[in-house]
C-alpha cells in the first residue's frame, strides 16, 4: 500500500520488478552444468549489466553489508566468501557501478570500540538486523564515498 501512496517508492518498485523479471528471463543464459563459482560470476555480471541498463547513466552504488563472525576466543572477522565478493566487485566495476564493501569499516569500528554492527539485546550477538552503530557506520562510509566519487559538491 505504501508503494502506491508515495510516487518515488512506486517508481522504485516498478524498476526493481522489471529488473527481477529481466533476470528471470536471463537465467536460461547460464548453462545448468556450469560450476558454482562460474555460475555465480555470470549471474553477478548479468545482474549488474541489467541494473546499469535500467538505470541509464544514473550513479549507482552497490553496498555490500556482511555479518561479523566471533570465535570462541572473542576474535572478530568479516564473514564473507572472498571469491564471490571479488566477482560482484568486478561486475560492478565493469558496469560503472560503485562497489562499497562495509566489511573493513565494520571491522575497524569493532577493533576501536568493541561494538558489533549487527544484533540487538533480543537477538544473537552480531547477527540479525543492523543496530544503531551499524547504521551510523554505513552512513559515514557512504557519505565519504559519495564525496570521493564527486557525486555531491
Amino acid at each position: 500500500r505504501i508503494c502506491r501512496s508515495i510516487p518515488y517508492t512506486a517508481l522504485l518498485k516498478r524498476q526493481i520488478t522489471g529488473i527481477m523479471e529481466a533476470l528471470n528471463d536471463k537465467k536460461d543464459a547460464v548453462p545448468e552444468k556450469t560450476n558454482g563459482m562460474l555460475q555465480y560470476t555470470i549471474k553477478a555480471n548479468n545482474t549488474m549489466e541489467l541494473l546499469r541498463q535500467k538505470m541509464g547513466n544514473m550513479p549507482l552504488i552497490f553496498l555490500y553489508v556482511p555479518y561479523m563472525d566471533m570465535d570462541h576466543k572473542g576474535q572478530v572477522s568479516v564473514a564473507e566468501d572472498k571469491a564471490k565478493i571479488a566477482a560482484v566487485e568486478k561486475a560492478c566495476k565493469s558496469n560503472s557501478i560503485i562497489f562499497v564493501n562495509m566489511g573493513p569499516a565494520f571491522l575497524e569500528y569493532y577493533n576501536k570500540n568493541h561494538v558489533l554492527p549487527h544484533g540487538h539485546l533480543n537477538s544473537q550477538v552480531g547477527k540479525g538486523h543492523l543496530n544503531k552503530e551499524g547504521h551510523r557506520i554505513i552512513a559515514d562510509t557512504l557519505a565519504k564515498r559519495i564525496q570521493q566519487e564527486g557525486l555531491v559538491p
